[in-house]
């Protein structure tokens, strides 16, 4: 921590804490990255090239057809399972700290706000976006054209998803307890966004002749969760109500609030011992 005293901008000081934290999860980043690339070449690149020999009956391999969608929200879908795991593990850690050598740690010259945003950024934003680049990269190296092939939508709504969900789970360890994080981990990643959907779809079809959940509650399922809805959606489960980039900008205020106040309450409110 010598070191740490000599600092004296707060970008210097954070970007020094949020090293000390990846340090420890270097190896688990790269093992999942790779494992999330070896999915989305799989998948996608295959697919990509079906279509590119199908529509080169027609015109040209690398032509102005449109953009792929096809499996890329399954293997965005699988590659978010995975990187949520790193999350979780991210925000246990965070918990475990906060229980126990936060103090020291802010007791150097690292101030709450720099602290807490480099548990953001390592919990919430550095694994959605090495999610999005585990689609890229194998793309970029297999052929850059291939880039310029997919549609962005589903990237987008996975990204800005992960962003919110990821960033409930800086929230959950600020209870201090590895425990807690761990079920509101799995709760909003397997539980919140698939069995809700399903559940309320069968409760309504049972009990409501067929029909659809009503509007207001498709439409914060879709806001809440805007690509798992844009997945499920176009798998038949139910009709969506919102354009998923229109359901996708009230993801992004409630984004903005939940890392806002999280931010907030950390450096205003939150006791540490």
């Amino acid at each position: 921590m010598l070191r740490l005293k000599r600092l004296k901008t707060p970008i210097t000081r954070m970007k020094l804490h949020l090293e000390f934290v990846l340090s420890r999860y270097l190896p688990l980043y790269a093992f999942v990255a790779f494992l999330a690339a070896i999915i989305n070449a799989y998948l996608v690149i295959p697919s990509i090239l079906n279509q590119i020999v199908a529509s080169s009956t027609y015109s040209s391999p690398f032509g102005t057809s449109g953009p792929y969608t096809g499996t890329i929200s399954i293997s965005l879908t699988l590659a978010h399972l995975i990187f949520s795991l790193v999350s979780i593990s991210l925000a246990a850690s965070m918990a475990g700290e906060l229980r126990s050598t936060s103090l020291f740690h802010l007791s150097q010259p690292l101030r709450r706000i720099e602290y807490s945003i480099s548990w953001l950024l390592s919990i919430a934003w550095l694994p959605s976006l090495l999610m999005a680049l585990s689609l890229f990269v194998p793309l970029a190296t297999f052929d850059p054209r291939l880039v310029l092939r997919v549609s962005f939508q589903p990237i987008y709504l996975r990204l800005v998803e992960d962003l919110l969900t990821f960033s409930i789970f800086c929230w959950a360890a600020l209870s201090k307890r590895r425990g807690i994080v761990a079920f509101i981990g799995l709760f909003f990643v397997l539980i919140l966004p698939y069995l809700t959907m399903v559940l309320m779809s069968l409760i309504f079809y049972v009990f409501y002749q067929g029909t659809n959940p009503p509007t207001l509650l498709l439409a914060a399922y879709e806001v809440l969760f805007p690509s798992t809805a844009s997945t499920l959606f176009m798998g038949g489960i139910a009709q969506g109500v919102l354009d998923p980039m229109k359901a996708s900008i009230g993801t992004l205020i409630i984004l903005a609030l939940t890392q806002g106040t999280y931010l907030i309450y950390f450096i205003r409110k939150f006791e540490v011992k």
